[in-house]
């Protein structure tokens, strides 16, 4: 087989993978304007919801109390929450016992703060704490 044929036949597989790639993308699209277009109302009501990796070890964790981020050993090592009682909202970082080691949070007076927890650290940041120092 000498260059020329060697080119030529390059050039015919090159068409075929365009015309494949562009037939990938027509039902791409397609798909998704069906998918765009269906009037299904149906909703998913779950109490809960566990994304587990392909191990099928879980890796986050959705409830009511918040969203928690596991690790390979399934203990929680990032958790986010909203309480809905004082509409506090706060995120901690956790060590691998699942002790919160540093806590930031907010609530709904405006207040909010950073703890570090076990760090030798005492001091406030700035300002306003959360939760609201006693006075």
């Amino acid at each position: 087989m000498n260059l020329e044929n060697r080119i030529e036949e390059l050039e015919k597989q090159t068409k075929i993978q365009r015309l494949g790639i562009f037939s990938l993308g027509i039902m791409l699209v397609s798909a998704m304007l069906l998918a765009m277009t269906s009037q299904s109302t149906d909703s998913l009501t779950a109490s809960s919801l566990t994304i587990v990796s392909k191990q099928g070890k879980p890796v986050i964790n959705i409830s009511d109390e918040g969203l928690a981020f596991l690790d390979a050993k399934g203990i929680a090592r990032i958790g986010m929450g909203i309480n809905p009682e004082d509409k506090s909202v706060g995120l901690a970082f956790m060590d691998d016992n699942s002790i919160p080691r540093v806590a930031i949070g907010t609530n709904d007076a405006g207040e909010a703060g950073i703890a570090l927890i076990a760090a030798g650290i005492r001091e406030n940041i700035s300002g306003l704490t959360w939760p609201a120092e006693k006075k």
